[in-house]
């Protein structure tokens, strides 16, 4: 089975285990998931599209299916009508999104996430249908859809519209048990075989004479997410929301291309967060992860108390759309992670493996000029990722009066990175009565001997400092 570029060059051959080259490929139950070719659907930009998709995926399927504590999902998010015929100017997403419901093999996959904002601007029942039509090849317990603000905006008239609108989004049949909360779209399922809970947290409350896209949350809404938390059983939890409810700066991330360790922009942006909500959710998030119990008040002065104290599993991580970049931080130790939207020119599908085994999250993103980009967010925040610092001298004669700049040098777990931010360096004088230092600046003060240490975490360099007359 190969896939071939614009002017007939095989890009890729499929293989069984056995090295024997596949015509086609099928899932457990017989039935044919990816047939390869190409596709009349397709123009010559989405061919390249195709060979990227597939390669992303095999990296992807080959590390879930060598560990069982890694759960694989598919997600995209704030596609802005580009799942949608109705857009002429935007033809490629539904004929992408067939192609990759063929490329995935759905009875392994944990979930399909569409985390929003389907919708161009305001909400338009058309777009939610024909997103609809764009994901029936995904097997529909194998969806979960959440609304986005633009989904929701322009929805003003009363609660039977909004309510109309979350049944369009949230048709998948495995919501419809004993957990189902038809409101404002707060929505749970479960993936029994993955040991995983996901849980769904709208933000979209009627109230009389304000827009729904006000991400209020009621106090119902946030009885029933407390009772959700407070479930005592095996299954770890991942957190799905348009809008983030973390709060704090984010971190920029910059993905490299051909599997390369991601870069890290330490100068952090702010997102949208629990200040644009009218409940601190990310206390109560907070306290789930660290099994505490205490109380909580809403908007409207009521106080909802919770008890996580008995809780065994893990609340793994936070997944988010809405800010059209791709950024993470962390918030009373949840990694959170944001994702890029889908756009015509550069429409990002990401394949994500959430590893339990190795405490990280693993991204393929395919977007940017059909370019992989792979980036790791690890479950706890790596606060220092220098592996040694260094010192350009290790004994320096300085007069008084005068200075000698001492330069560090660091090596980092980002192989990419080829300069590192000197304020990550600490610096002290044994003796700051003979030298001082400040940013690697020595000033000689009075006759005698200084040690000058230059730190990066734990880690340190030094420097002999003889302050001469």
């Amino acid at each position: 089975m190969s896939v071939y570029d614009k002017n007939g060059n095989v890009l890729l051959t499929i293989y069984d285990k056995s090295g024997n080259a596949l015509s086609k490929a099928y899932d457990k139950y017989g039935v044919e998931i990816f047939s390869g070719g190409s596709s009349e659907d397709y123009d010559e930009y989405d061919t390249e599209y195709q060979h990227a998709i597939l390669t992303a995926r095999n990296a992807w399927a080959n590390a879930y299916r060598a560990d069982d504590e890694i759960i694989p999902l598919v997600l995209t998010t704030d596609q802005h009508g580009y799942l949608s015929d109705l857009i002429a100017a935007k033809p490629h997403g539904r004929a992408l999104y067939s192609y990759l419901s063929k490329a995935v093999n759905w009875s392994e996959a944990s979930a399909n996430l569409n985390l929003g904002d389907v919708c161009g601007s305001t909400y338009k029942a058309n777009v939610l249908s024909a997103m609809q039509t764009t994901l029936a090849p995904i097997p529909i317990e194998k969806q979960i859809n959440l609304a986005g603000n633009h989904d929701v905006q322009g929805i003003t008239d009363n609660d039977s519209a909004m309510d109309a609108m979350f049944d369009t989004y949230f048709n998948n049949s495995a919501y419809n048990g004993n957990v189902r909360y038809q409101h404002r779209g707060f929505e749970t399922m479960i993936d029994a075989d993955r040991g995983i809970r996901y849980i769904c947290i709208g933000s979209w409350d009627y109230t009389s004479g304000a827009p729904y896209y006000r991400f209020n949350i009621s106090g119902a809404s946030l009885e029933w997410l407390i009772d959700m938390l407070e479930t005592v059983e095996n299954y770890d939890i991942v957190i799905l929301s348009h809008i983030q409810p973390s709060a704090g700066t984010f971190n920029s991330i910059y993905p490299s291309v051909d599997g390369n360790a991601h870069r890290v922009v330490i100068d952090g942006h702010i997102g949208t967060s629990s200040a644009a909500y009218n409940t601190p959710l990310h206390e109560v998030l907070r306290a789930r992860k660290n099994k505490t119990s205490g109380t909580i008040t809403d908007s409207a002065g009521v106080t909802h108390s919770y008890d996580f104290s008995a809780c065994t599993s893990d609340l793994l991580c936070s997944l988010h759309g809405h800010s059209h970049v791709d950024w993470y931080n962390y918030f009373g130790g949840i990694p959170t992670v944001i994702f890029d939207s889908y756009r015509y020119d550069a429409c990002p599908f990401y394949f994500i493996n959430i590893d339990k085994n190795s405490s990280k999250i693993d991204v393929w993103k395919i977007g940017e000029d059909e370019q992989i980009q792979k980036y790791t967010v690890p479950f706890v925040e790596h606060v220092n990722p220098c592996t040694g610092i260094s010192l350009n001298q290790s004994e320096v004669t300085v007069s008084v009066g005068d200075t000698v700049q001492l330069e560090p040098s660091f090596t980092t777990q980002y192989p990419d990175d080829v300069t590192y931010p000197e304020w990550r360096a600490t610096w002290k004088s044994s003796a700051t009565s003979v030298a001082t230092v400040s940013g690697g600046l020595v000033t000689g003060v009075s006759e005698g001997t200084s040690i000058v240490k230059a730190f990066c975490g734990d880690l340190q360099a030094s420097c002999t400092i003889t302050v001469v007359t």
